[in-house]
């Protein structure tokens, strides 16, 4: 849900779709995953902004806040900032702290009625993709995938076995090896693939997100 509130205008909502949130981490302020989430569901003031009537410049915000979950949250952490000086883009290379359970917040919900419980707020990590190298259009894209307990393949470049107590596989090109979860947990994350553990309501295609 996307609200965007204007001085002497009526709120304006807009509700859409959505799966995938692109977190800004650039900001000194932003170490770990839940900082970025809590930056992306803060209001933010529109500098400059003009109404289209009088073309005159006025208070605005916009706030994006959930009226419903996806059982698939992907979390795009932006690694690449835009240089207006230089014009170029360049890779954030410092590492943000994510979870293995993660907890969303019942503030980031567009109101605490419409809240799922807490159990039904939580996400186990499932995927992480890694950007290997320093440029956009290139480098090398890796990604760790957990693995079910019954999981098996017959795969030859599968080096993973039947009897193999590892929960994580890191899927290398066509090469696939055992990971552990530590080695999982300390990667420079791009992509994060989050799955919702339960879920008590009847479910829904898409989360709807809202922005103020």
């Amino acid at each position: 849900r996307s609200e965007l509130k204007r001085a002497r205008s009526k709120p304006s909502v807009t509700k859409e779709p959505f799966m995938c949130l692109q977190l800004e981490i650039d900001r000194p302020v932003v170490r770990e995953l839940d900082d970025a989430l809590r930056l992306y569901f803060e209001p933010e003031s529109l500098e400059g902004y003009m109404l289209e009537a009088t073309e005159q410049a006025v208070e605005a915000k916009k706030h994006f806040t959930i009226e419903a979950l996806p059982e698939i949250l992907v979390l795009h952490l932006k690694r690449f900032s835009y240089n207006s000086e230089t014009f170029t883009l360049s890779k954030i290379t410092k590492r943000i702290t994510y979870p293995e359970e993660l907890y969303i917040q019942s503030s980031f919900f567009a109101s605490p009625t419409i809240a799922p419980t807490k159990e039904d707020r939580m996400y186990t990590l499932s995927a992480v993709v890694t950007h290997h190298g320093v440029e956009l259009a290139g480098g090398h894209y890796t990604c760790d995938v957990r693995r079910s307990c019954n999981a098996t393949s017959s795969s030859s470049t599968d080096t993973t076995r039947n009897n193999d107590r590892s929960s994580w596989v890191l899927c290398d090109d066509a090469k696939l090896k055992r990971e552990s979860t530590e080695n999982v947990m300390h990667r420079q994350a791009y992509l994060l693939f989050y799955s919702r553990r339960r879920r008590t309501a009847a479910a829904t295609p898409h989360a709807v997100a809202n922005k103020k």
